[in-house]
């Protein structure tokens, strides 16, 4: 995670807030009305929470004047980590987050809700991540693994050697 922010904006003549293009993911967790957007060349939709992947235009959130909510930017990598898909699989489109979490993505949102506390809507956000990071990580390692053994055959270099490397 790159970023979290929570977010509480009111009073605001209803509109469309542009949502910029980005090097991350995001993630939306509404905390009132669901959220009406609309992709580069798509039709509006409504989600009650939303990852939305990357894309080289804007998104169009229509709103009433009132906006309240948890956002996460992800890095490429965590889409990976804990969803289990490279980033550019979910690009240029959103998703409900149910769709793409299960279940726990609803328990989260109605989690959210029952709490006024930042504090806390942020530790439960947190939770959820990191639970889904363990299901993922032996998909992800076995991968790791592989590409260790096919980097070593082909290369006669290690990935750690390669990573090294990128760093210097």
């Amino acid at each position: 995670v790159e970023r979290a922010v929570g977010y509480r904006i009111t009073g605001f003549p209803a509109g469309v807030h542009v949502g910029m293009p980005s090097g991350s993911v995001t993630l939306v967790i509404s905390l009132d009305e669901p959220l009406t957007l609309s992709d580069p060349g798509c039709r509006i939709e409504t989600y009650g929470s939303v990852l939305a992947g990357l894309c080289a235009a804007p998104s169009l959130i229509h709103h009433d004047g009132n906006q309240h909510g948890v956002q996460l930017a992800l890095r490429p990598a965590g889409v990976r980590a804990l969803f289990g898909c490279p980033a550019g699989e979910i690009a240029a489109t959103s998703y409900e987050l149910g769709d793409v979490m299960g279940p726990v993505a609803v328990w989260l949102r109605e989690s959210l809700h029952e709490t006024d506390s930042w504090e806390r809507r942020f530790e439960l956000v947190e939770e959820v991540l990191a639970g889904l990071y363990p299901e993922r990580r032996p998909r992800h390692r076995a991968t790791v693994e592989e590409i260790q053994r096919h980097t070593a055959e082909a290369f006669d270099i290690t990935v750690e050697a390669l990573l090294s490397a990128s760093r210097a």
